[in-house]
């Protein structure tokens, strides 16, 4: 697992790399290497599954962050029933993106 990151990320670099070359410019987004090594569509589709891992990441993320708040919460206060899954993942949404938006 750990050998497949390392290559993707020298991948990603040499194509920065290479592609600031090219283009005489500093700073590039991952979507603008894409368009240009794969082409418009490509860089679609590309924005496109960079949306839907993030997406996805952010969901289980909230899922699992609620379910241990959930969790804790129950033992904390001692209630027999757990609170629903909903609940437990908007009170940690709330309650930790209130923290680092408030102190950002």
């Amino acid at each position: 697992c750990w050998v497949y990151m390392v290559a993707s990320g020298l991948l990603i670099a040499e194509v920065n790399l290479n592609t600031c070359c090219n283009l005489g410019q500093a700073n590039l987004s991952l979507l603008s290497m894409a368009e240009q090594t794969i082409g418009k569509w490509g860089s679609r589709l590309s924005g496109l599954a960079y949306v839907f891992i993030h997406y996805a990441l952010l969901v289980a993320y909230m899922a699992q962050g609620g379910e241990i708040l959930g969790v804790a919460i129950q033992k904390l206060t001692g209630m027999d029933e757990p609170l629903p899954q909903p609940v437990e993942a908007a009170t940690f949404a709330v309650l930790f993106g209130g923290v680092f938006f408030f102190c950002s």
